[in-house]
């Protein structure tokens, strides 16, 4: 080596050894252990709430779902005053005729009451054609509302006719509130009169109508059996109660005590002949709710039809746990046994 130079020292065998030894080492560290994936999140699917309201051929359907508990209102004015029902939802709605000469029905859906009251869900409303008068009609004109001056003190009476009322032989309750002041006698036109129908089953109906020479009358027809409890009130601003009164009807199915016949066909099945007590058919169009239930007595599959020429004709699809036929029309049930 010359003098004033330098030159890098040759490393050791045994050195290269250590360093790539190191190098290996730490280039095949063994992973970390992973964590084990955890469980994925359970999804609840929440059914949205729908509600629907048409009416065609005279004939209003409703149909309304929701959470537990949820109910629908509906209501539909008409020149006598407004008409009103109510029901739960997430079960069928049997179709009822349009009221006469309703001009607008409106259709609520409301989640269950609460301290708070029943919050609401959902709203429809279905505007009617109004019907032309009949030429030569004199106008038609507003009947007197709260304005009308109300006697000091009322007392009066509330009636209902018939006592027995047969479901499905167009034989309509006829609800009287006749009204008196002090001296006797009838109580001023327009006073307005709530009416109210309660039925052992859930069933209410009710409508605001007024006095015409002292009485405020209301028919109306049922659609399930049992006892009713008929109200009628007086409604003065700032008096909530002028005057009540109150009666009591019993209503009862119309069908004859025989058993109608079910016939399957694959999937296709009639019933029928269905008769009333006199021995004549239903209208058609007259609702029959047919409910396919398991051995546990739950609903698995459900459908409201209507009655043509005595029969009814539904296309039944593949229910499973299905182990019988119940069948609601006009106030009485039956069953049969399912058929696959």
């Amino acid at each position: 080596m010359k003098p004033g130079t330098v030159s890098a020292a040759r490393p050791r065998p045994a050195l290269l050894a250590v360093l790539l030894t190191a190098c290996l080492t730490a280039c095949h560290r063994p992973a970390a252990p992973t964590a084990a994936p955890s469980t994925a999140d359970t999804v609840t699917l929440t059914r949205l709430p729908t509600l629907t309201l048409t009416a065609r051929a005279g004939t209003l359907t409703l149909s309304a779902a929701g959470p537990p508990g949820a109910a629908w209102w509906l209501t539909c004015d008409t020149p006598a005053g407004p008409l009103r029902w109510t029901g739960p939802a997430n079960q069928p709605v049997a179709p009822r005729p349009l009221p006469a000469q309703a001009h607008r029905c409106d259709a609520s859906l409301h989640a269950a009451a609460t301290d708070a009251g029943s919050p609401l869900l959902l709203r429809r409303t279905l505007l009617l054609p109004r019907a032309a008068p009949p030429a030569g009609a004199a106008p038609a004109t507003a009947a007197p509302g709260t304005g009308t001056a109300l006697p000091a003190s009322l007392s009066g009476a509330v009636t209902v006719t018939p006592a027995e009322l047969r479901i499905g032989l167009r034989e309509p309750w006829l609800l009287r509130a006749a009204l008196r002041g002090p001296d006797g006698t009838p109580a001023p036109d327009g006073v307005p009169v709530l009416l109210t129908a309660r039925g052992a089953g859930g069933e209410t109906l009710s409508a605001t109508r007024v006095t015409v020479n002292g009485e405020a009358l209301w028919q109306l027809t049922p659609e399930t059996p049992g006892e009713f409890t008929f109200t009628a009130r007086v409604i003065r601003p700032g008096q909530p109660d002028a005057w009540r009164g109150a009666a009591r009807a019993q209503a009862v199915s119309s069908l004859l005590g025989r058993t109608p016949q079910a016939l399957w066909a694959g999937e296709d099945l009639t019933l029928g002949p269905l008769r009333w007590v006199t021995g004549a058919l239903p209208d058609d169009g007259t609702p029959v709710t047919l409910q396919a239930l398991s051995r546990s007595g739950t609903v698995v599959w459900s459908a409201v039809l209507p009655v043509a020429q005595g029969e009814v004709r539904a296309r039944v699809p593949g229910v499973r746990g299905a182990v019988s036929l119940r069948v609601r029309f006009a106030g009485q049930e039956v069953s049969f046994p399912w058929q696959d």
